[in-house]
């Protein structure tokens, strides 16, 4: 038996949640259940008509952040996959040394940078559209592309 901290009411273990403590060990929360259940509803609801518009705009943003997440993630796989492709259309290696053990190493180098219309792996646009823009790339690694700027 157990006396609640909240109602006071002497009541059975089993009427309490078991909170795992830092350490690995479990010990019984110190209000019951039926307070516990009443108390997280009562302060949401509280919390909630305290300031209503901040409470939506706070669940308005983390569900805008949630849904961002899971754009990014999507948009990052597909970026992948496209670079992919493209380095593979271009020969799948360094054009100057031959480097070719890292995707994420090699770059599009534009040979005349007037002519760029736009970056290659920022934007989606289809295959019919940056097939004449690769043409006008040379496909480099980091090192290399870095160089070639530098003079």
């Amino acid at each position: 038996m157990r006396k609640c901290s909240i109602c006071k009411e002497n009541k059975e273990d089993s009427q309490f949640y078991l909170q795992k403590q830092r350490n690995g060990s479990n010990r019984l929360c110190s209000w019951c259940k039926d307070c516990s259940v009443k108390r997280s509803v009562f302060s949401n609801r509280v919390r909630r008509n305290k300031n209503p518009e901040e409470s939506r705009k706070k669940e308005r943003e983390y569900w805008h952040m949630k849904a961002k997440f899971i754009h990014l993630s999507k948009r990052s796989q597909w970026e992948k996959s496209q670079k992919i492709k493209y380095v593979e259309y271009k020969g799948g290696k360094c054009q100057l040394c031959g480097y070719s053990k890292c995707i994420a190493a090699l770059d599009f180098h534009h040979i005349n940078p007037k002519e760029k219309e736009f970056s290659i792996t920022t934007y989606r646009k289809s295959w019919d559209i940056v097939r004449p823009e690769l043409d006008k790339c040379n496909l480099l690694c980091a090192n290399c592309h870095r160089e070639i700027h530098h003079g």
